[in-house]
């Protein structure tokens, strides 16, 4: 096995020692991935090595589920700390130095710093020829707050890595419902048959949160909901869901289903943006049993524009999904943190009876992960092969495939480009037509109005967890 080094960048930060440390300790401990791996912490923050070394354990040990103090004195033992500033021509000698000779071992780059750091990162990775073939390079989301900033970033990214060695990380994309909705329909060729527009009724995705913007304030209100969740998390997963089948589950094959699917959302305009969109901010109040502030109290500098909740009706212009309403909703301070996918398929005849329930298929996303039908189908459920097992978590998935040089569950450029031209669409009509910003208390299921988006199609929201018929 060759040798891997693996550079975090803003490796002291919030996601490194919430995320991506414990999830390579777990590697480590379950795995002989990194038995020849090095790891090199790059932060500005680092003055004696020691202290921030008991600082940095102090820090990662309570998000280490399973993982015993020898353990992570192992991982830390593998771990070197480098002060980087960008600026310091010293600082890159040394990173330089520390990667000697770069051709021999391959690299991981983990960019967990903000996107404007980008292309200082990746100027000076090329000007000291640290990106040989064998180099990878993960980047974050938000990848842009538009297409225009988007492509900016990218071209950056490009210069200095080709597609196959950039990893743009979407961790939703890492987890264990999402990456088994192929394989599901794999398995089951009786529901395979019924995965089209002539059965299927409508579509529900639902990703609902608890928390308010915990210190994300500035970001969120300038993006707002929109382009920080339904651009990335909820798109992935529309295109992940109503894809055509692959004819191999390659990265390659993955990628072009979903980007096909990407490229066919019908544009939401300005002529159809009212009945298609509902945005709300939540106002204060109890969640429980503790009292909330609401999103104005939240914003100290000046009114918050940022939508916390969205709602949208979308359609996927395809033969597969011709006239199937596929409704999307995702929010702060609501009653409870959620991630479902809800299929509902129509009648078995034309006149049905009224007292039939609808049939529906429901994939739990978080916090179970399960697939639960009420189809006369008997189901194999990929979810259940491991239901015994450890459930590792996203970034633990997802660095494993890094590691691996495995893209798949990673977002190819296109899909980006896709997505952020879709979204743009929708901003540029909020732009033209004023959607209404509507309050909601926190605890509930967002704002009220949001009931009307599926019900003008006579349908209504179903969710296993925060619905009920």
């Amino acid at each position: 096995m060759r040798q891997l080094d693996i550079i975090l960048f803003g490796g002291s930060g919030d996601l490194a020692t919430r995320k991506l440390i414990p999830a390579l300790a777990h590697i480590m401990q379950n795995s002989d991935l990194l038995d020849h791996s090095r790891l090199l912490i790059a932060a500005q923050d680092v003055r004696d090595d020691q202290e921030f070394r008991t600082a940095f354990a102090a820090r990662i040990a309570p998000h280490l589920s399973e993982t015993t103090p020898e353990q992570l004195d192992r991982l830390m033992r593998r771990m070197d700390v480098m002060s980087l500033d960008l600026r310091a021509e010293d600082a890159w000698r040394s990173l330089s130095d520390w990667l000697s000779p770069a051709n021999d071992r391959d690299i991981i780059y983990y960019f967990a710093v903000p996107s404007f750091l980008f292309a200082s990162l990746c100027r000076k990775i090329r000007q000291h020829n640290l990106n040989p073939p064998q180099s990878r390079i993960v980047v974050e989301k938000p990848l842009g707050e538009d297409l225009t900033s988007a492509a900016e970033i990218n071209g950056v990214i490009s210069e200095t890595f080709a597609e196959t060695q950039i990893f743009r990380i979407d961790h939703y994309l890492g987890k264990t419902a999402l990456q088994n909705i192929l394989p599901l329909r794999i398995q089951n060729p009786g529901l395979e048959a019924l995965w089209h527009a002539d059965s299927i009724d409508n579509i529900q995705i639902t990703l609902t949160e608890t928390v308010g913007v915990e210190g994300r304030t500035e970001l969120l209100d300038r993006i707002g909901t929109l382009k920080d969740m339904v651009q990335n998390h909820m798109l992935q997963t529309v295109a992940l869901l109503t894809m055509d089948l692959p004819q191999n589950l390659t990265a390659s094959q993955i990628r072009r289903g979903k980007i096909e699917v990407l490229q066919s959302l019908r544009p939401i305009t300005e002529d159809s943006i009212l009945s298609n969109m509902v945005i709300g901010q939540y106002r204060a109040g109890t969640l429980g049993g503790q009292t909330v502030s609401g999103y104005q109290e939240e914003i100290s500098a000046s009114a918050g524009t940022g939508e916390m909740f969205v709602a949208l009706r979308i359609f996927i212009d395809t033969d597969r999904w011709a006239g199937v309403p596929v409704y999307l909703r995702t929010g702060k301070r609501l009653r409870q943190r959620c991630g479902e996918i809800v299929i509902t398929f129509k009648p078995r005849s034309a006149s049905p009876d009224a007292n039939e329930r609808p049939r529906r298929l429901m994939i739990e996303i978080h916090p179970d992960q399960n697939i639960l039908s009420d189809l006369p189908l008997t189901l194999h459920n990929p979810l259940a092969e491991g239901e015994n097992t450890r459930i590792q978590d996203a970034y633990e998935k997802l660095l494993q495939d890094v590691i691996q040089n495995d893209q798949t569950f990673f977002v190819h450029w296109d899909e980006i480009e896709a997505s952020w031209r879709w979204i743009d669409q929708i901003s540029h009509a909020r732009q033209k037509v004023n959607v209404p910003m509507q309050s909601y208390a926190p605890g509930t299921n967002g704002p009220i109005s949001s009931h009307l988006l599926p019900r003008q199609d006579g349908k209504y929201w179903y969710s296993n967890r925060v619905d009920k018929e």
